[in-house]
């Protein structure tokens, strides 16, 4: 097993205990049944294992380089989704209940799986000449990025500088978690809308500064597209939510 990739299982087994943990303190909070979120928990961690890995598969098909971690997140999250709704179902449990609660437990471990894809140096950024660009070295996809595309030799110290997107990234997560979390998880539907969009708004900006990242529709690449389909989903949600003085569904 290479470092990079040990590195990697590393911090997202410290992502998943992280959300893990926050979202059933959460459930507790809320007076929902935390047993009940942390199986629909384990149950989304297993789609969602199989769901990213598909879909960082289709985008290394697509972009012609080896994989980075991390390359499958949007596709873990919707894994992750389909597999806490199939067990909350069975449990007779309300899924957008959980899902509110949850929301602001995701950030806060998306941000901490982002700041171990910068320690292990994937999902870097665009070369930069800002003040805080970051090299990395050898052994990280953003060398190995850099060296396929002519930048740098394949004996070099290290990368140019480079945009720290991962640290991006782990900042809108730990915004998220601030904001979702103050929200409070009332009407049904309302704080689950709120991550959509919030998560889709900043990565698609966030998008514009990957190395990696390769259009398909005009300036926009497939992890693009995906984040304006959630943008929707969090605004059509949003509008649907229960309003005041009516019975929650």
């Amino acid at each position: 097993m290479s470092a990079p990739f040990a590195n990697a299982l590393l911090y997202w087994a410290a992502a998943v205990a992280i959300t893990l943990a926050a979202a059933a303190w959460q459930a507790a909070r809320d007076r929902l049944d935390p047993w009940s979120m942390y199986l629909a928990g384990l149950g989304g961690l297993a789609c969602a294992a199989m769901a990213g890995s598909g879909y960082a598969a289709l985008l290394v098909a697509g972009r012609g380089h080896a994989a980075a971690e991390g390359q499958g997140a949007l596709g873990a999250f919707a894994g992750a989704a389909g597999g806490a709704w199939l067990v909350l179902r069975l449990r007779g449990e309300r899924f957008l209940h959980y899902a509110d609660v949850a929301v602001p437990a995701v950030a806060l471990g998306y941000a901490t799986y982002r700041i171990g894809c910068f320690f292990n140096g994937c999902c870097a950024g665009t070369v930069t000449a800002v003040p805080w660009g970051v090299r990395f070295g050898p052994e990280t996809e953003a060398f190995a990025v850099q060296a396929a595309s002519g930048l740098i030799g394949p004996d070099a110290a290290h990368t140019l500088p480079v945009h720290p997107t991962q640290l991006y990234h782990a900042v809108a997560g730990l915004a998220g978690f601030a904001i979702l979390l103050g929200m409070g998880a009332r009407p049904a539907g309302a704080r689950l809308a709120a991550g959509l969009a919030f998560y889709g708004v900043t990565r698609l900006a966030i998008e514009f500064l990957r190395a990696d990242a390769v259009p398909v529709a005009g300036p926009l690449d497939v992890n693009q597209l995906v984040c304006l389909a959630m943008i929707a989903a969090g605004a059509m949600l949003w509008a649907r939510r229960p309003r005041p003085g009516l019975r929650e569904g």
